[in-house]
């Protein structure tokens, strides 16, 4: 019995835990960042997210308005961004057709986790209409 109480307050305790924001963002995402480094379409959104921060960090392209990160400048953090915005619960129609639009959209990335270490991306249009942080 006391085993099974033990038990159960240390699943409370684990499902309480809050993601921090460990830092965000703005960024563009514009036509350089829905194609690859070899010019082949991305029609993943978290993909395309990757190839935005590749061309602002390791390749200094970055679109007007992009915003530095203080994680993703290393390739082997870039690589986790779709695993990431997958994780943050990112999915839904909305990402679908902003990856095959041909307009430009401003966003607010939030980086969350914690001690430190990214767990997700929150992703939202930058329209003011209400951010949902982590």
């Amino acid at each position: 019995m006391i085993k099974l109480i033990g038990i159960a307050l240390s699943l409370c305790v684990a499902s309480t835990a809050q993601a921090e924001i460990l830092a965000s963002y703005y960024t563009t995402i514009g036509p350089a960042d829905r194609v690859n480094s070899s010019g082949a379409p991305l029609t993943d959104f978290g993909a395309i997210l990757q190839q935005d921060r590749a061309n602002a960090h390791r390749f200094g392209r970055p679109n007007p308005g992009d915003e530095r990160d203080p994680f993703f400048g290393v390739r082997k953090m870039r690589a986790a961004i779709p695993t990431l915005f997958a994780r943050g619960g990112n999915g839904g129609d909305y990402w679908r057709i902003q990856a095959n639009s041909p307009y430009d959209i401003t966003i607010l990335v939030f980086i969350c986790g914690s001690g430190g270490r990214p767990a997700y991306l929150k992703v939202n249009p930058a329209d003011g209409d209400g951010y949902s942080g982590c």
